[in-house]
């Protein structure tokens, strides 16, 4: 029985591949500034771009995890990427620490006002508002952000 699931968006940007064509791209990023470099780059072009952005902005294990990163991405399987490494860089975060133990918490909390009773926390992805964990959850717990510059620091 499910209890609770983070919205899934129709189509998240960060989740789509493979479903524009070029010339599709392109018209996005008509307005773009670099708008003439995306259009004269081949591959070879791309992998050094984003492995210069990558020296830039990763240090230590997660520079190597951000190069294969780039080596699965440019494969162009479109399957999922994973690292365990990066699982458990991700796990150990305070911050994904403390989304876990309060989400713990108020399944705890549901549990007891409900006397043990979980059919009461089953969610419905279509009924959504009514999820009693969506509510107790709400302006209360928050999805895990991650900062880019505090995270480089840390090796993250």
């Amino acid at each position: 029985m499910l209890i609770y699931q983070t919205e899934i968006r129709k189509n998240p940007e960060d989740m789509q591949y493979n479903d524009k064509s070029k010339k599709q791209l392109e018209d996005i990023l008509s307005a773009w500034y670099y708008q003439d470099n995306f259009k004269n780059k081949d591959e070879d072009d791309w992998r050094r771009d984003f492995e210069t952005l990558v020296r830039s902005t990763s240090v230590g294990d997660m520079e190597d995890i951000a190069f294969d990163m780039i080596d699965h991405f440019m494969s162009g399987t479109g399957t999922p990427y994973r690292n365990i490494t990066l699982t458990n860089k991700v796990r150990n975060k305070e911050v994904v620490k403390k989304y876990v133990s309060d989400i713990k918490k108020t399944v705890k909390k549901l549990l007891k006002k409900y006397n043990g009773n979980t059919s009461k926390l089953e969610y419905i992805a279509a009924n959504r508002n009514n999820s009693l964990m969506l509510r107790e959850m709400k302006n209360t717990i928050n999805q895990p952000s991650f900062d880019g510059t505090l995270d480089k620091f840390n090796d993250f």
